[in-house]
């Protein structure tokens, strides 16, 4: 694959061993994590089809995304003590990413992690799958916007 855009490397096993090679010399934390991961913020992160378009999605408007997620995500979980365990239980897809991120950013460690396919198997266990999260965080941020 021809890369024109990544610090002028040309194929992806150099751009590879310059993102290795600037891990090996990280902390070893979340925070190093994002930084190494969101610092080509004009690289397209996500193509998606809306109808007849194709969207884009570049790693500066995503980290953006989380950024501005992070303070919804503190006042939805206000009343979980700061250091208190989160869980994710999600469908894959990219808004899981921001969600993980964001619960990260305002300070809460992520105890379980799961990627769903449909959703909780226990049709007894209570949660919101992730069109109602992401609902009720973008009504935290426009509590936030107001």
């Amino acid at each position: 694959m021809k890369l024109d855009n990544i610090h002028g490397f040309h194929n992806t096993d150099d751009y590879v061993n310059y993102k290795l090679g600037k891990y090996a010399k990280a902390e070893k934390n979340f925070a190093s994590l994002f930084e190494l991961m969101f610092d080509e913020s004009d690289n397209i992160m996500v193509e998606y089809s809306d109808g007849y378009r194709v969207k884009k999605i570049t790693y500066g408007e995503y980290k953006e995304r989380i950024l501005r997620t992070i303070p919804a995500v503190s006042r939805l979980l206000c009343d979980l003590p700061r250091g208190g365990m989160v869980g994710l239980y999600l469908q894959n897809s990219v808004e899981w990413l921001r969600i993980f991120w964001a619960v990260l950013g305002a300070g809460y460690p992520l105890e379980y992690l799961c990627i769903a396919s449909e959703g909780p198997e226990d049709p007894g266990s209570v949660g919101m799958n992730l069109e109602q999260f992401s609902e009720l965080v973008a009504s935290f941020e426009g509590v936030q916007n107001a």
